[in-house]
């Protein structure tokens, strides 16, 4: 199936990193688009490095968006269909990392961690799906319109030193993973996106943050993040770009994964993380099975 150049996607978090690939891509393959960024004449300057002028005037709006915020995401999906008339794909791509020991984030950066990388995301996905529904009902069952929530590995393995941030994005794969369930009836179906290492600005010290707390009982932790931000930025594996297009080609599929690993990286964390699971959930099977009431 190839839908091309009739789709509107909408995508949060564009001014850098995936987003912002994934609009450049999308833009040079004759697609609309809406990105929501928190710095509009930064984001349309970076992009215009790239793509023809007239091509982004034509067929991309920016937006400043707070997704905290529900009546600026729902001013902004109006505005979407003023110039475009529908919304065919979603990405929630917005996201930041919080990195330090569980015992150092304070209350007040927890809650930040998630009301970006989760409540946004949600508020996201609650006012676009109306608009999901009505674009899905002229397509052929299991290619209708997509959601597309960017995880993370970390979403299905918990690593020291982003305790709150694998929180977060655990989150992100319940929510996914229901509403798969519950969209797919509309025709819309929502994928979560379990990146690897993405040679992007994630790792920057302007992309993440520290917890304000350091314990120096936790000296094991901080070395990770010293690791991260030293020798694992830049040296990512994962290109956006790639990502980029492999996204694109799985909007004009039919029935699309809920569940879509990304990155060499991603696939060998996975599944050690799920044979160390396995073998430690037939280790405790019998134990685990004694709780049952006694059969009569």
């Amino acid at each position: 199936m190839s839908q091309s150049n009739n789709q509107v996607w909408y995508v949060t978090g564009v001014s850098a990193g995936i987003g912002l690939n994934l609009v450049i891509v999308l833009l040079q393959k004759g697609y609309k688009v809406v990105g929501t960024t928190r710095s509009v004449e930064k984001t349309v300057a970076r992009v215009n490095e790239v793509v023809d002028k007239s091509i982004t005037e034509k067929n991309l709006l920016v937006l400043q968006v707070d997704l905290v915020n529900e009546e600026s995401i729902e001013n902004s999906l109006k505005k979407a269909v003023e110039k475009f008339g529908k919304i065919d794909v979603v990405v929630n791509n917005a996201g930041f990392g919080l990195v330090g020991a569980i015992e150092e984030v304070s209350d007040k950066e927890a809650r930040e961690q998630f009301d970006v990388n989760f409540f946004g995301l949600l508020n996201v996905c609650r006012k676009s799906l109306p608009l999901l529904r009505e674009s899905a009902k002229s397509k052929p069952e299991g290619s209708g319109s997509r959601i597309y929530n960017i995880s993370s590995v970390a979403g299905i393995i918990p690593f020291g030193a982003f305790g709150i941030y694998c929180a977060s994005k655990f989150a992100v794969e319940g929510l996914s993973g229901s509403l798969a369930n519950e969209a797919k009836a509309f025709n819309v179906q929502v994928t979560a996106v379990n990146l690897g290492y993405f040679r992007t600005e994630f790792l920057h010290s302007t992309s993440y943050v520290q917890a304000k707390e350091k314990n120096p009982l936790y000296a094991q932790v901080h070395k990770t993040i010293e690791v991260h931000a030293e020798a694992i930025n830049n040296n990512q594996p994962g290109s956006p770009i790639k990502a980029a297009e492999v996204l694109i080609k799985l909007a004009n599929e039919s029935n699309p994964p809920v569940n879509l690993a990304l990155g060499t990286d991603s696939y060998q964390y996975i599944e050690k993380h799920q044979n160390t699971v396995k073998a430690e959930f037939e280790k405790y099977r019998e134990i685990g099975q004694s709780t049952d009431y006694d059969k009569k």
